[in-house]
Formats: structure tokens, sequence, C-alpha cells
């Protein structure tokens, strides 16, 4: 009896893996026990190393290094390699104990007694409805701050700042901006944003009467609080101080952040440094002007700007100025400086970075600060990351580059500069070998903080991924972003409030060609999403496959650009301005003897595998197009949308089809129902869309049970899910 539980011991004792702990008053030079924790992650990768080595039976079932609760600050990457992976059954986690919360975060502390009361020469500048009492400033000097010098590094920035980053809290300050982000300035402008009243040349832009805008609004938004805003920020200038504008302006999906050079207030307008790409102006303005004996675009007099990073403009508690010239940080605290943990991050360093590290897992962790990416993963494979928050990162919260097998479940992504989550070359495109990777059960939101251009979710050159049962909102731009991939599932997503701060998008947005084929979307729910269409194929992306989603209020719910056999069929669509498929590729030149043809060319679809992938896929989806002989015959017309089909959808005021001129697409079987208040939904007004009318079942029978699954769902990493209302999800922001 003693023998057998000495053997039942010895076998509990070698299936449990290798545990090392690390916490924040630990030491490095301890032996990693509980009692006795490690004080940086690389200690205990270290000891991992150590112990493959000396010790393999020792990690026989693998390792967790638990990171205990607390604040671990990071001023350099934690770098895994080859020689840190797992195996199958043998992997290497690093996890945050059951109740505790371990924050890796990468910034500098400030103690309140840095701050100081405002010099004359900087409270002279403040913002005149603003009490210069209420401002503290901060020389950053002898901080050994890196990102110092400029707000960004090129007079035409996609965008992004590059500049240190003020954080109370653990939450991210505000850079003062005008207009606020949250002040509408005149009715006819959206949120957070100014216009200009046409252009002057192709690198500036009246504020007042002078120039020639389409809408004829010569209102000067500049001046008009009374403040003399122009004439205050020219003694900006004149002092020395750079100006900052981000704007939209070419067009409305790529702002850019722009050095200001001149204003002049005697004929009211306002030049940059550098000509935006393409010029000033609305790409599809048809007015122009002379100047100079140059024709310019005149511009619409709709092109949105805001100004960035004034101490002039701080006006609300919480924002903040970074002076490059003066050397300091200006601040409107939100609360007495003694009660505030405040932090400036500085580095662009990843937080986390492997490199063919393989059977890798990050649990339960918090990733937090930071100007560049949070977690990066090259050429690794079965790569897990589960219940982590990723929150308040410069760039994107986590990128996977190459590898296949990987799983990212139950995260939260916030506050992200660029996108939430990027995956790029997951699997073999050309053989058609699939990644069997998955993304589900995330919350991502308040994404593309600082790229406007971005969203929740963008993957590109990827073939085998399921994307489900995650939840995305309030993103600048699109939800999800797919370029370039096949065979990807995106199943019970619920989508909204998207296209914030540009437009011409989706919530999902495809910009692919002829080869971007198999892509299935399905069981998901986008809604209040009036400033996006739905589901968008741009520019001849081509065989993406839409059935028994709901969408709701969004443009276009259905919008297919040029592709070939994109099909919608057994669709929910609720007041929704339209449903269109258009020929583009005519006019835009999607023919035979373009890249769109070289690109299809590459895969060699006329031979395996791609071949049968074809006949699959024309057989499973009941394609008139023959894969992939008719793309390439030019008598096909490719460069027509052929194929393409709405089908047996279900509308809801929601019944304008529009088709193209040209192009054998299939647009029949349709039903609308309504009004609104006739359909009989469970309760409409909180987004229940239950019903048992009969007509909407017919079209879409499984609705009932479907609709419940859609979303975030209860898991080991996800204990609780937040409320439709909680989260804004009964209302449309930024109209």
């Amino acid at each position: 009896m003693k023998t057998l539980l000495l053997l039942l011991l010895t076998s509990l004792l070698h299936a449990s893996p290798l545990s090392l702990h690390v916490a924040t008053t630990g030491d490095d030079s301890a032996n990693g026990s509980q009692t006795s924790p490690f004080a940086t992650l690389e200690r205990a990768r270290d000891e991992i190393r150590r112990l493959k080595k000396s010790s393999p039976a020792s990690l026989k079932n693998g390792a967790i290094v638990s990171i205990h609760g607390g604040i671990h600050e990071r001023h350099e990457t934690f770098l895994l390699e080859a020689q840190d992976s797992g195996s199958p059954t043998a992997p290497i986690i690093y996890q945050s104990p059951p109740k505790e919360s371990a924050h890796l975060f990468s910034g500098k502390k400030i103690s309140p007694n840095s701050w100081q009361a405002l010099s004359k020469k900087a409270a002279a500048r403040v913002h005149p409805k603003t009490k210069s009492k209420l401002l503290y400033q901060l020389d950053y000097a002898a901080l050994g701050i890196e990102n110092s010098d400029r707000l960004a590094k090129s007079e035409q920035s996609a965008g992004a700042t590059e500049s240190f980053v003020l954080f109370v809290n653990g939450k991210r300050q505000r850079l003062a901006q005008w207009p606020n982000h949250n002040e509408k300035i005149t009715p006819k402008n959206d949120p957070g944003w100014a216009t200009p009243n046409g252009t002057r040349d192709n690198e500036s832009f009246y504020f007042d009467t002078g120039g020639k805008p389409t809408n004829g609004d010569h209102t000067n938004e500049l001046d008009l609080d009374g403040t003399q805003r122009a004439k205050r920020w020219k003694q900006r200038m004149d002092s020395g101080h750079d100006l900052w504008l981000r704007g939209h302006w070419r067009t409305t999906w790529s702002p850019r952040l722009s050095l200001v050079r001149e204003i002049n207030l005697d004929q009211k307008w306002l030049k940059l440094t550098k000509v935006p790409p393409g010029g000033m102006g609305s790409k599809y303005s048809k007015n122009f002007t002379s100047y100079d004996g140059k024709t310019y675009r005149s511009g619409s007099g709709t092109e949105r700007y805001y100004a960035l990073n004034l101490l002039e403009e701080i006006d609300q508690p919480g924002e903040y100025a970074i002076d490059f010239q003066d050397r300091k940080v200006y601040f409107y605290p939100t609360d007495d400086l003694k009660n505030l943990q405040i932090t400036l991050v500085d580095s662009a360093k990843p937080i986390i970075k492997a490199t063919k590290t393989d059977h890798l897992s990050f649990d339960h962790l918090t990733f937090q600060g930071g100007l560049g990416t949070g977690l990066i993963f090259d050429h690794c494979k079965h790569l897990a990351i589960r219940g982590c928050l990723i929150d308040a990162i410069g760039e994107n919260g986590i990128v996977i580059n190459g590898g296949s097998h990987h799983l990212i479940q139950s995260n939260d992504l916030k506050e992200i500069g660029h996108s939430g989550i990027t995956l790029n070359k997951i699997g073999d495109r050309k053989n058609l070998t699939p990644g069997n990777s998955v993304i589900t059960n995330n919350h991502i939101h308040h994404t593309g903080q600082l790229h406007l251009d971005t969203g929740g979710i963008r993957v590109n050159e990827v073939i085998g991924l399921t994307i489900s049962h995650n939840l995305i909102h309030h993103t600048p731009s699109r939800a999800y972003e797919h370029r370039n991939d096949n065979n990807v599932i995106f199943e019970y997503n619920e989508i909204h409030n998207c296209a914030l701060q540009t437009s011409d998008t989706g919530a999902t947005y495809g910009y692919g060609e002829w080869h971007t084929y198999g892509n299935i979307f399905r069981y998901n729910f986008i809604h209040h999403n009036k400033r996006a269409n739905g589901f968008y194929c741009d520019d001849g992306d081509s065989g993406d496959f839409h059935y028994y989603n709901i969408i709701h209020q969004c443009i276009d719910a259905l919008k297919f650009g040029g592709g070939h056999d994109n099909i919608g069929e057994h669709n929910l669509l609720i007041q929704n301005s339209q449903q269109r498929i258009d020929d583009r590729g005519i006019s835009r030149n999607y023919r035979l003897g373009t890249r769109y043809e070289d690109r299809l060319r590459a895969f060699k679809p006329l031979e395996e595998p791609w071949k049968s992938y074809g006949q699959k896929l024309q057989k499973e989806h009941r394609l008139s197009t023959q894969l992939w002989t008719d793309v390439l015959n030019p008598e096909w017309q490719p460069e027509h949308p052929n194929g393409s089909r709405f089908v047996n959808n279900v509308t809801v005021e929601s019944n304008n089809w529009r088709g193209p001129n040209k192009g054998t697409v299939l647009i029949e079987n349709n039903v609308e129902v309504g009004p609104i208040n006739t359909v009989g939904f469970r309760d409409y007004p909180k987004m229940d869309l239950r019903t048992q009318n009969s007509i909407i079942l017919s079209k879409f029978p499984n609705l009932n049970t479907i609709f419940p699954k859609i979303g975030l769902r209860k898991d080991p990493y996800r204990t609780s899910i937040p409320s439709r209302e909680s989260v804004g999800g009964l209302e449309n922001f930024g109209e």
C-alpha cells in the first residue's frame, strides 16, 4: 500500500509543470519559488534555459511562470527565442495567478513634487477661458526622455504622433486639441473637427472669406468663440512654437498630421509646411481655382481638421501639451496632484517580443503603456494569448507575423493607437495550407486612437483563420479589415459604432482582387453604424460569402465594389440606406492584362491545388462562375461584377436594392416587412431582435437560436459579459 501511494505521489509530482514565481518584491538572486520569487521575467526565462540543459526532466511537463500582482515596470523588451519554446505536451506559460493582477507597464513615474506652477511666460499663453492657476508645468529635460523632440518625425505624418505620452492612474491623458474631442463647434460639424473655407492652393486653405468652398459656408470657425484663436496661434508660431493640424486634406479615410508653416491674418489663410500627398482639397471635388497662374482644387469646404498639442487650447481637466521648444509639459489635472499616480510613457519598444518560440502562452496578464506595439510574435507556432488586458498602447496591441496554430482568446484590448490585433502571413496561400488559427471572444474597443484609418482586427495574407464571438466597437475606421486572404470564417461577432473619424469604409472591409475567394461571413450582428457600410468588398475583392447576418442602421448594408462572386443571402437588413453591387471595375480598369490577372495567375489557378479549390468553392456556394477559367477568359469580361448575387434576404425599412449597369448578377427573392413597429421584435430598443414574424423566419429560420449566441460569452478566461447598454451599443455615436 505504501509503495502504491509513493508511486501515485511520484506520478502526480512528475505530471506537474515546473513552477517559477516573479514578484515586484522579488530578488533575482533568489530561487524562484513562491516564497522566494525572482524580480524579473528575464531571470525566470534564464532559469528555464538553464534547466533545459542541466535538468531536462524537470521540464517534462512544461513550466508555469507565475507573475504576481502589482506593477512590473518594463524599460526593455522581454525577448523570447527558439530556445524558450515549449512542446505539445510541455508548454511554457507566463500567467498572473488567480485573483491577482500583474501589470507589465512601460513608463517612468513622476513625483507630484516635480510639478510647478506655470511661469509668467507660459501663463500668458493659456486659453482665455481657462484659469492659469489650474495648470502645472513639468521640466522634462532632465528625465532622460527619448521621444521628446517633435510631435511627429516628418512634416507630413500618416496621422501618428511620435512623442512621449502622459498617463494618470494608468489611463492615457488627452493631448490638448481644438476643437475638443467632444465639441461640436457648429451644427454642421462632426464632434472634434473644424472645416476650412476652401483651398488657396495645394498646401494652404482659407479659414474665413476668400476661398470658394462648394458648400458655400464661409463661417470663420477659428474665431467663432471670440477668443481670437487665429491671432493667438500666430503669436505662438512667431515665438518659435510649432503648430500641428491633423486633417483629411485629400480623402475621408486617410488623415495626415501636418506641420503649419504660416498663418496670414490679413487674407485669412493658413499654410502647411509640406504639400499633403495628392494636394489639398477633396479628391472628389469638381471645383477648381487659380492661384499664381496654377489651377488647384477648391475643396468642398467639408474637409476636416483639428489642431493638436497646444498649451493655448488646454481648457478641460485631463488635457496636456508638450512644449518641445521650452522642454516643458503643461497639464490640467483632474484632482490634487498628490492624489494622482503620474507616469510618462516614452519607450517605443514592444513589451513582449518572441521569435520562433513555439508552444508559448500568456494568460491573465495586463500589458500597458508604450509608444510601440504591445506584443510582437514572429514565426511562432502554437501561441496562446488568453484572458489578458492590453491597454493604452501606442501602436498595435498584438501583432503576429507568420507561423500557425495561434489562439487569441478572451482578451480585452482598448485605447490602442493603431489596430487591436494584426495577423500577417498565417498559413501558406499558394499551397492552400491553412494557418489553423483562432481569434475568439475578445472585447476590442477605442482602437485607432493615433492612426485614425485603422480599427479592431486586421489580417493580411492569411488562410485558414476563424474569427468568432468578438465584440468590436468605437473604432475610427473599420472594425475588421481583411486583405489577400482565403478561407477565413468570420462568425458570431458583434460590431457597432465604426467609422467615427473616417468614412468610405465598412464595419468589415475587404480590399483584394480576384484571388481572395472563400471567406465566409455568417451569424454576425452589425448595428448602430450610420457612418459606415456593413460588409464592404472594395476594389475588386472577390468571393466573399455573406449568410445569415443581421445588419442594422448602416449606409450600405452590403456593398460589393466591382469584384466577382460576392454573395449576400438570407440576411436580415434593418433600416439601412441600401444594398448595392456596382461595376466600378469598368472605369477603374479591373481587367485582364493588369495586376488583377497577374496576382491571380501567381497562384497557378489552373493547376493543383487551386484547380480543385475552385471546383470546391463553385459547388459549395452554388457559383455560376467556372473557377478559374471564366475569370481568365476575356469574353467573360472580368471587369464586370459577374456572379455576384443578393438572394433571399429580408429587409425592414431597407428595401433599396441597386444593381450594376453591366455584368451578370442576380437580385431576386428579397422580401420587405415593416414598418419597424409592426415587425414584432422582442425588444427593439434594447436590440433583442428575436421575433415570431413568419416572413422573417422564412428567410432566416434559425434567427431566434442564432441571435443569443452572437458576441461575447463566458469561458475560463472571461467570467463576465458587459451589457450592450454599458458599452454604448444602443445608440449611434458621431452622427
